[in-house]
């Protein structure tokens, strides 16, 4: 199966935070403090601005949005919505696709660090980062979320 990437709307971004697997949404929840609701995922991703893609399967459904939005001095921070069979059907044309886009932001004049931050006890996904993504695991952030629990921290930076 294949991959398409198009711009993601708002109908895109709501569909994908209703079809979340439950660690996804717990990650939303523990990074922002807030419920999970699909209309408060779509609208907080809308504000955070920067480059957004949307990746589509072959039936043109979509998979999997994510982005980047600048932060200052060139450091961008990532986001992701996935659809909860997005890496059982997907990982790794999603994987493929991700690390072409980090690589190609990071070749542009105002991109020097593409960074993340994940839940510190969701192994699966800091295994992914590091792997898939070729990001660097940096350490860990305790107590950093509005919850108390901590966050692993990950960059990928130009060569």
């Amino acid at each position: 199966m294949s991959l398409t990437l198009s711009r993601p709307t708002v109908v895109d971004l709501a569909v994908l935070a209703n079809a979340m697997s439950a660690e996804e949404q717990r990650q939303y929840e523990t990074a922002t403090g807030l419920p999970h609701s699909a209309d408060g995922v779509a609208r907080s991703v809308v504000l955070f601005g920067g480059v957004e893609y949307l990746a589509l399967d072959d039936a043109g459904n979509p998979v999997s949005a994510f982005g980047c939005f600048p932060l200052g001095g060139g450091v961008w921070q990532t986001w992701m919505v996935s659809r909860h069979d997005a890496f059982a059907l997907h990982g790794r044309a999603l994987s493929r696709l991700l690390r072409r886009v980090l690589v190609g932001l990071l070749d542009g004049d105002n991109v020097r660090r593409i960074q993340t931050y994940a839940s510190a006890d969701r192994a699966a996904a800091c295994r992914w980062y590091r792997k898939a993504l070729g990001m660097t695991a940096e350490g860990v952030l305790r107590g950093f979320y509005p919850d108390g629990s901590d966050a692993a921290t990950f960059a990928i930076t130009r060569a």
